[in-house]
């Protein structure tokens, strides 16, 4: 027996969807294995899956179930705005509560509706569909259908998707929280102490650092006063330095052996390993991601959000401030006003010295 198969038998249909939910990372994966296991609970024919912009409550490209993928951009880009749901207004929906499509409107007045073009498309007559969020974001409208034909919608079907609209709302911030700090999972932690011995590193670290000699970018991390970047092997890596903490859990790599006979360590040996550590280093290293890293580097100089995008241009491209001027539409003298506030805020004179500045290299004579 599949394992498919052994957790339905476990936690039933509905576990299964959970399962489903929770458990498939790829989301086109989740969302085809969702609707399919659905349909062991609900009938139904089609259905459709939208993700939502919260900042701007826009509906955008989705997911389709058992009807033609084209739908979705004849839908978003005509039809969205005759559509029940949506003429319903954002402050009349509830997030992760099922509605009814004939409990928004009749069927005399879908008829005269030029929303009934599209629903002839897909087909459907009847739709039940919820808005699936999390903490009062909402993140997707979800929806199925049944044809002419076929009954509506029950009260228990809406009750049902009412359920397990949370699950889909919370599966979707977690995938979106993952993807905005995946980042962090290609930085590495490493410990060194008072003598610049490796005493510890993650496995992410371990893997950035292979075939790296270690020693040497402890000696990168000591030429100079906190640097923001090293090179190793012409890699260029992002580096931070964390401060020690009482209570970090790296802090016992710092600590002496117990004496023989002892059950703990005193409280001055305590003290003299956590002075020892304040001399020691903690360093959080990634591969350095050009765009991303020079933006944010940019903005904590306090550079207004085109000024950064004109000082990242200046730094990874050759143009020419005309071909600058030009690309960001605007005159080369308004560029140059821009240029001259971005070197004001950075300290700097010109584009050979913020690109030095900015990306952490020693500047010559410095």
């Amino acid at each position: 027996m599949s394992a498919d198969h052994d957790d339905q038998d476990r936690w039933g249909p509905l576990g299964a969807l959970l399962h489903v939910v929770y458990e498939i990372d790829d989301r086109e994966q989740m969302l085809t294995r969702f609707f399919q296991r659905l349909r062991d609970v609900l009938r139904f024919s089609s259905g459709v899956f939208l993700g939502i912009d919260a900042q701007r409550l826009e509906l955008r490209e989705g997911f389709a179930f058992d009807c033609a993928h084209s739908t979705l951009t004849a839908y978003l880009e005509h039809y969205a705005a005759f559509d029940p749901y949506v003429l319903r207004g954002p402050a009349n929906f509830r997030i992760n509560q099922s509605v009814r499509l004939s409990e928004l409107m009749d069927d005399g007045a879908l008829g005269r509706s030029a929303f009934i073009d599209f629903m002839q498309t897909v087909p459907y007559r009847h739709a039940l569909a919820a808005v699936c969020g999390y903490r009062g974001r909402p993140l997707a409208a979800f929806c199925i259908h049944r044809p002419p034909g076929q009954p509506d919608f029950t009260t228990e079907d809406g009750h049902l998707i009412s359920a397990l609209a949370p699950h889909l709302g919370r599966s979707l911030a977690l995938r979106e929280w993952l993807a905005r700090h995946s980042a962090r999972e290609s930085s590495g932690l490493l410990v060194f102490d008072e003598r610049g011995q490796l005493v510890f590193r993650d496995a992410a670290a371990e893997r950035l650092l292979e075939g790296h000699d270690v020693v040497e970018l402890f000696e990168l991390l000591t030429r100079k006063e906190s640097p923001s970047m090293v090179v190793l092997a012409d890699q260029h890596y992002g580096v931070e330095r964390l401060a020690w903490q009482p209570a970090s859990l790296l802090t016992r790599f710092m600590l002496p052996e117990a004496k023989p006979g002892s059950s703990a360590l005193t409280t001055s040996e305590v003290r003299e390993a956590l002075g020892k550590a304040e001399k020691g280093m903690i360093v959080r290293l990634r591969r350095f991601e050009q765009r991303h890293d020079l933006c944010q580097r940019l903005r904590r100089y306090g550079l207004s959000p085109r000024e950064v995008r004109i000082a990242e241009q200046a730094i990874v491209s050759d143009l020419t401030n005309a071909d600058l001027a030009e690309r960001q539409h605007i005159s080369a003298e308004t560029l140059k006003s821009h240029l001259r506030e971005v070197y004001r805020k950075t300290q700097t004179r010109n584009r050979r010295e913020l690109i030095l500045k900015v990306l952490g290299l020693k500047m010559d004579g410095a």
